[in-house]
């Protein structure tokens, strides 16, 4: 391109990345070559953060490229790939913005036709600031004019604001992904239709936590991934007898008034399968096996089992879980099991039925010294290994659980190596991976300086396995979200 005059080129200041990521421009100006608004317009759609909801702040793109000059400030109003995604934080009327209402309304018209990616959260912890019906309904109504483009959408709300949340009128022909989370203080009324998303059929992810609707209709033919919380076994089955065509499916369990509920046929397309529970009742059988019982699940490869406040519980019946398992005839990839009721020993029962665990993740209820002597041992029953695909390891020691270290870290020691060195022996599998953690951040961990002083400690990680020992959930397993977390920051035992 060549430059004839100076009227190819424009005075402006330079827009530059602050070090806590942050646009801003520069106090400097400098002469550059007037770029054509279309490349320009590319170039914006690239500062946008990287968050799937965008917050409005005049120090990030969007609302930056405003301020640069007349020229930038047109190119970007202009642009509707820069105003799709928007997080709208009612933090914003708690500060004194009366100009919210005005930005939200600019910001939905400038996308244009473009699908919408909306957050909406109201935050629980400031009651004495939260918006007055009044107020929410003129947000919702302005979101739900446009509700033909909704296509991520997550709403975090109390549950009186609720019966906002779809238009009467609404019609969701490209809504892909609903997230709504309630306040956990009241059931919330339906005064929408009770098939208002029923033609969504480009609706693949359905989340609903601490939230109840029996009444609205779901496309579920499309839908792939389901989470809810607080719900029972009666109503996770009409999920899964529903949604035919479901990967995912994470649920949060919860005691329910009994009804007469059949065994499901077998779901070939669910993959992976979470199942959590509150455990605190030991008059009560476990709900996650009493929903197993009525279940096959043919394609299988993930599973979680959770249970909180377990101590005192019967034991799990392995009976239960054995006999899915052998119903379903799956080859389990990867299972968690956190705080499981009962010995260590009802857990290597429940293992030794699923042969093709390449990954476990495991937060014994109790001591795990039988289960790392189990894992040391060369053959099983019958010469054939204990777990013999299986490749990486998690482990999370029981909090306030007192065992003996030196005899623990010798059996760890032996575990390793042998796992390590099955390999040696023409074994096409062996334990590459290894990651072990105290409950809790304050304990004394001699356990851990005894194993990685070894000198056999050395030697598997030179042969190129990963261990990974002592790092306090802090550090670590935030990053996973896994184990079961304690009132206090431990894991509850």
């Amino acid at each position: 391109m060549s430059i004839s005059s100076w009227k190819d080129y424009q005075k402006q200041h330079s827009l530059i990345r602050s070090e806590d990521g942050k646009l801003r421009y520069a106090d400097v100006t400098r002469l550059v070559l007037v770029l054509p608004p279309e490349l320009v317009s590319t170039v914006f759609t690239f500062c946008l953060p990287d968050d799937e909801f965008i917050y409005p702040d005049p120090c990030a793109a969007p609302l930056v490229l405003l301020q640069i000059c007349t020229r930038w400030r047109w190119i970007a109003i202009t642009t509707p790939a820069l105003w799709t995604s928007l997080y709208i934080d009612f933090d914003c009327f708690h500060n004194g913005r009366d100009d919210v209402d005005v930005l939200l309304c600019d910001w939905i018209s400038r996308s244009g036709s473009l699908p919408l990616s909306i957050k909406i959260a109201d935050d629980f912890a400031i009651f004495q600031h939260r918006l007055n019906k009044r107020q929410m309904k003129a947000v919702f109504g302005m979101v739900g004019k446009h509700s033909a483009r909704w296509q991520d959408m997550c709403f975090v709300l109390y549950p009186e604001h609720s019966a906002f949340l779809f238009p009467v009128s609404g019609d969701f022909p490209v809504l892909r992904k609903l997230i709504v989370e309630c306040q956990p203080d009241a059931a919330p009324g339906s005064v929408y239709p009770s098939r208002a998303l029923d033609g969504a059929y480009m609706l693949r992810e359905l989340r609903f936590h601490t939230l109840r609707w029996p009444d609205l209709a779901m496309p579920w033919n499309s839908v792939e991934l389901y989470c809810s919380d607080d719900i029972g076994v009666s109503a996770s089955l009409d999920v899964l007898r529903n949604g035919i065509n479901l990967i995912k499916c994470s649920l949060s369990l919860v005691h329910e008034p009994p009804r007469s509920s059949a065994s499901l046929p077998p779901r070939a397309s669910l993959q992976e399968l979470t199942l959590v529970e509150c455990a605190n009742d030991p008059t009560e059988s476990l709900l996650s096996m009493n929903l197993l019982r009525n279940l096959t699940l043919p394609s299988l490869k993930h599973l979680t089992l959770k249970f909180h406040d377990a101590s005192g519980r019967p034991s799990v019946d392995v009976r239960e879980f054995v006999s899915f398992v052998t119903r379903s005839s799956i080859q389990l990839e990867s299972l968690t099991l956190c705080l499981v009721p009962g010995p260590v020993q009802t857990v290597i029962l429940c293992l030794r039925c699923l042969p093709s665990l390449v990954t476990l993740r495991l937060q014994p209820h109790r001591s795990m010294t039988l289960f790392l002597a189990e894992l040391a041992k060369t053959s099983d029953v019958g010469g054939v290994q204990f777990l013999p695909r299986l490749e990486s390891l998690h482990l999370v020691k029981p909090a306030r659980r007192r065992w003996n270290d030196h005899v623990a870290s010798e059996i760890m020691l032996r575990m390793l190596s042998s796992r390590w060195d099955s390999r040696l022996g023409g074994s096409r599998t062996h334990l590459r991976t290894v990651h072990f953690n105290h409950a809790g951040a304050d304990v004394t961990d001699t356990f851990t300086a005894l194993v990685t002083s070894h000198p056999t400690f050395e030697r598997l990680q030179e042969a190129g396995m990963t261990l990974v020992f002592g790092k306090s959930p802090c550090q670590y397993l935030c990053e996973t979200k896994w184990w079961v977390e304690g009132k206090k920051g431990g894991v509850v035992e």
